[in-house]
């Protein structure tokens, strides 16, 4: 069973809220991708932005860290389809894990997960999927954990999210 785990931002990086996180459970693997320091400071994220470089990643967190990283909140948890392929995930995830490097733009959080499920099988059960974020100019995913709910919630749902938004009922609220 794979599962997507989505905090909405409180605020912009610099504002004194956090833009974010987004992380998953495929199996009995939780999986979670942060910067080394466990935030992007303003000038690390101006300098990916403008730069486009990129800083170690950190251990991977546990659920419980993520909930207290986001401001003792729970995240709203969407369950996926069981046909996604979850041995392509997971070796996915080693191959994430084994780069190593962290961004905020296309090595995020939520680029990590939505990485994980086109390669577990997304664009199958949502097909055109692709409109849904953006992408960086050698191709990775951009995508912002409002971006992953919408896709966690149309791909749950089987429902285009423009046409119904308030689709899926996420667990954890």
């Amino acid at each position: 069973m794979v599962t997507v785990h989505v905090w909405p931002g409180t605020g912009v990086i610099g504002s004194g809220g956090n833009v974010g996180h987004g992380a998953m459970t495929c199996g009995s693997t939780y999986i979670s991708w942060w910067p080394l320091l466990g935030s992007v400071s303003t000038t690390e994220a101006a300098h990916q932005y403008f730069i486009g470089s990129e800083t170690v990643a950190g251990a991977a967190e546990v659920y419980r860290i993520d909930c207290a990283s986001e401001g003792n909140r729970l995240p709203a948890s969407y369950d996926m389809p069981a046909s996604l392929d979850e041995d392509a995930i997971l070796d996915c995830w080693a191959a994430w894990r084994a780069i190593g490097t962290y961004n905020l733009t296309d090595r995020s959080c939520c680029s990590c997960v939505l990485t994980l499920l086109v390669t577990g099988g997304l664009p199958r059960i949502l097909p055109g999927s692709r409109r849904y974020y953006g992408t960086a100019p050698h191709g990775r995913p951009v995508v912002t954990p409002n971006d992953l709910a919408t896709i966690a919630r149309a791909a749950n749902t089987s429902v285009r999210p423009e046409r119904a938004p308030s689709m899926g009922n996420p667990r954890g609220r």
